[in-house]
């Protein structure tokens, strides 16, 4: 790929950094931004993040409340620094990749929806670990009020969880699907087991994608193809992949090559996307914090 032509989208991007980031980025943040103006650059989808960035800004602007995003886009730092999505995907470890890449051909799809329900309120100083509106989650007398409208018998989940932390509701968010409700259990065990085992819980793709990085030594890229081709019928890409990751595997002397493929490739087809439970837990989130702030009844 050639180096950043897109001036203006450039100085927009490491504007916004600083003002998401602070004025010394780290270098990781740097490469990071760099390399993700470098694909929309050669997918020539650039013009199209400026104008969409500016039309987003002219929104905000009038005071209209805007998602935090939704599917894979809020895993793009460029779309977090320009302010279209309001999830760090830094923070909390999502992949560029799952949004675009230089090895396909397809326009980036970003979802957003102007939000009525919730009252003009000052989000810029939220900090999503507030005790208070967590522990919110765990009551009763919010029930039904915030995204995701979950049912009578899933809010017992909240209880059993006993939400205290972001990461607790992205998890919640995720697991509030068919596929993955029979982790619930698990996942609230493994939390009150005190050694953080929550971690090690295969809920996301993203956690897929890192596994296939740090195990096998696989680009972000093939990462990418892994997870997109483990949740398809079995195929001669999957064989050649599955090549590749013991191969690579074994190199880094990792002791259960075989178990690890196994592993990974009978949770693909259900593992949640976390950029977009990342979505659901602020959207949450914010609708807690205008709940707590402007009561009303409830």
């Amino acid at each position: 790929m050639n180096p950043s032509t897109n001036p203006r989208l450039h100085e927009l991007t490491f504007a916004g950094a600083h003002k998401r980031w602070g004025d010394n980025l780290p270098p990781e943040t740097i490469s990071r931004l760099e390399l993700e103006l470098k694909v929309m650059e050669f997918q020539h989808c650039d013009d199209y993040i400026l104008s969409l960035a500016n039309y987003i800004q002219k929104i905000r602007d009038e005071g209209i409340m805007i998602s935090p995003g939704f599917g894979a886009a809020p895993s793009s730092a460029v779309l977090y620094a320009l302010g279209v999505t309001s999830v760090d995907p830094i923070k909390h470890g999502l992949l560029f990749e799952r949004f675009m890449s230089a090895h396909e051909c397809n326009f980036p799809r970003i979802e957003l929806s102007f939000s009525g329900d919730l009252p003009k309120v000052d989000l810029s100083s939220i900090t999503y670990d507030d005790p208070k509106i967590l522990d919110a989650f765990n009551s009763d007398k919010y029930f039904g009020h915030t995204y995701p409208p979950a049912s009578r018998s899933f809010q017992k989940w909240f209880k059993r969880v006993h939400v205290d932390s972001f990461d607790d509701l992205v998890a919640l968010a995720a697991m509030y699907t068919p596929n993955l409700y029979g982790k619930l259990e698990e996942y609230a065990a493994a939390k009150h087991s005190g050694d953080d085992g929550t971690s090690s819980l295969l809920i996301y793709q993203e956690q897929l994608m890192q596994i296939a990085q740090t195990a096998a030594g696989f680009t972000p890229d093939l990462s990418e193809l892994l997870r997109k081709t483990m949740r398809r019928p079995p195929s001669v890409m999957l064989d050649e992949l599955k090549k590749e990751f013991l191969q690579g595997c074994e190199e880094r002397q990792h002791p259960n090559p075989e178990e690890l493929w196994n592993r990974l490739l009978s949770a693909a087809p259900d593992l949640a996307l976390k950029a977009h439970c990342c979505c659901a837990a602020t959207l949450g989130y914010w609708q807690m914090f205008s709940l707590m702030r402007q009561p009303r009844q409830v």
